[in-house]
């Protein structure tokens, strides 16, 4: 079987973000000598699939003013072909900032100059690393202006096709959700950068099948969904076969709590305290992926719930299955909606494939509470309803035929449409398109 050398820019394969465990589960089985990554971020690296990374430092980041009169790019450009990364990579995107320094940035955002501040350049050592793998294809999960921009030099001066998968609905939320004062005028320059990149690809996908609707209509483009393939081997074994619960009911939040799910997971933080106040029938767990920046006192302040550090995601298929029901919220401000809009979660298909029932808590104008609904695979709460919600969880804290049935069914349609070698074939077909 020939694979074709693929170049990816800017999402590096990882096992905790929703982008690195997309991408690594696509491209698991592929040719490792024919992978590579080129990145400006490492942070929990994975190394199974693909061991070639080209990390971006200050010989290939370019600043206008007045950004250059303090470059604060110190790290220069490595090349990794082992699965280690000095510890200070990895850390860099660990460090705290001071009150001075969360000033500045808010004035670079406010004032757009976050999508002016650095440019990415093809350096000479890069060009001759990249010269040396010399890709068929490039790959990418794009995410900002910065990024289309570096992935179109690389296109041009390779000349090789190019297949962009979109994971959220950024084009749209970008520029909102930052509150920029020229916001309409970025709007503009991002969007027709976007425009003319979609123009120039030879492979459009996307994350769900909604987003790939929504986008033909906004940019007369088709794009082929592409979710979170599974592994029915590793999971089928772990999955729930017994729905009973104890006396504490137990739910289950796993992944990063900020844009687009914030407000919902404390809205429902709080509503389960409320439910435990005279003593403790629910039990929230939460493991978060992000925990060194949340309010952890703040969560665990409330009765019944418990913020936990995120665990290894090979560990993911049996603890799924230990719990009643998992949660997978979305909030319903605009800011929310708007991200978040057309995604699916990358846990999704792992939700579905554990047997445990999921409760969906999600605006009506998702599509994963529209995914949810028409195939019947969770619970959906579409309501930022107190009422609604207390209704759900003790309904499905009650009902145990309930707890199975949507299991059941979720596990069922897990298999027909998340079957990581059914999918991973269709992958990489797509990906041969112009071979």
């Amino acid at each position: 079987m020939s694979y074709l050398k693929v170049l990816i820019v800017g999402q590096m394969f990882d096992k905790k973000s929703g982008g690195g465990i997309t991408l690594s589960n696509l491209f698991e089985g592929w040719d490792i000598n024919n992978l590579a990554v080129v990145t400006c971020n490492i942070e929990n690296p994975d190394f199974s699939t693909c061991k070639k990374v080209y990390y971006i430092g200050a010989s290939e980041i370019e600043r206008g003013f007045p950004f250059n009169l303090k470059n604060p790019e110190t790290s220069n450009s490595r090349i990794f072909n082992a699965n280690t990364i000095p510890v200070e990579l990895i850390n860099k995107n660990k460090v705290s900032i001071g009150k001075l320094e969360k000033i500045k940035d808010y004035l670079i955002t406010i004032t757009g100059q976050i999508h002016r501040r650095r440019r990415f350049k093809l350096s000479k050592d890069f060009v001759n690393w990249l010269n040396e793998f010399s890709p068929d294809l490039i790959y990418s999960q794009l995410s900002s202006l910065e990024l289309i921009r570096f992935v179109n030099k690389i296109r041009c001066y390779n000349n090789v096709p190019l297949a962009l998968h979109i994971m959220d609905d950024w084009p749209i939320s970008i520029t909102n959700k930052q509150k920029s004062i020229f916001k309409f005028y970025w709007s503009r320059i991002i969007g027709k950068e976007l425009k003319k990149i979609f123009n120039q690809a030879s492979v459009l996908m996307s994350i769900s099948q909604s987003m790939s609707d929504a986008y033909l209509s906004r940019y007369n483009k088709i794009f082929i969904p592409f979710h979170n393939p599974i592994s029915l081997d590793s999971w089928l074994s772990k999955s729930k076969n017994d729905w009973r619960c104890e006396k504490v009911f137990k739910i289950i939040y796993t992944g990063r709590i900020g844009t687009a799910n914030n407000n919902s997971i404390l809205f429902i933080s709080n509503v389960i305290d409320k439910l435990n106040q005279v003593e403790i029938k629910i039990k929230l767990d939460i493991y978060a992926s992000n925990i060194d920046n949340i309010q952890v006192e703040l969560f665990n302040s409330m009765k019944g719930v418990e913020l936990k550090q995120a665990i290894s995601h090979a560990l993911m298929p049996d603890l799924l299955s230990r719990y009643d029901l998992l949660l997978l919220p979305l909030d319903f401000d605009k800011e929310g909606i708007e991200f978040a809009r057309y995604s699916m979660p990358t846990k999704s298909s792992e939700y579905m494939i554990s047997g445990t029932p999921t409760l969906v808590f999600a605006h009506p104008k998702t599509a994963l509470a529209q995914h949810a609904l028409k195939h019947g695979w969770a619970y959906v709460v579409s309501d930022y309803s107190t009422e609604k919600l207390v209704f759900a969880i003790n309904k499905l804290s009650k009902d145990e035929n309930l707890r199975k049935e949507i299991g059941i069914r979720a596990k069922e349609y897990a298999i027909k449409n998340f079957d990581s070698k059914i999918v991973r074939e269709k992958f990489k077909n797509a990906l041969q398109i112009n071979h």
